[in-house]
């Protein structure tokens, strides 16, 4: 979803209160005032932590599951790199 489709969004009597976001670059400069103007208070995730988004949480649980599923793990040397990899 593109910045301008979320402002869309936002519009009209039944607004959401709050918006949580990434910082992602799409949103410039602009945006957290036009959210404002909505009556939208906009909460915007720390850094480097997609874990703060719902969705993504779900999606990096699904790949964990899926991976660790089809892991081999030959000694304890392999067990810390595979380990490494996930986290």
């Amino acid at each position: 979803m593109d910045a301008a489709a979320d402002t869309r969004s936002l519009s009209g009597p039944n607004g959401p209160a709050y918006l949580l976001r990434d910082r992602d670059g799409c949103y410039g400069p602009d945006f957290g005032r036009l959210v404002e103007s909505f009556g939208t208070e906009e909460v915007v995730t720390a850094p480097r932590s997609p874990w703060q988004n719902p969705f993504v949480e779900r999606l990096i649980g699904t790949l964990r599951r899926e991976c660790l599923d089809h892991v081999i793990v030959w000694n304890e040397r392999s067990l810390r790199r595979t380990l490494k990899l996930l986290s």
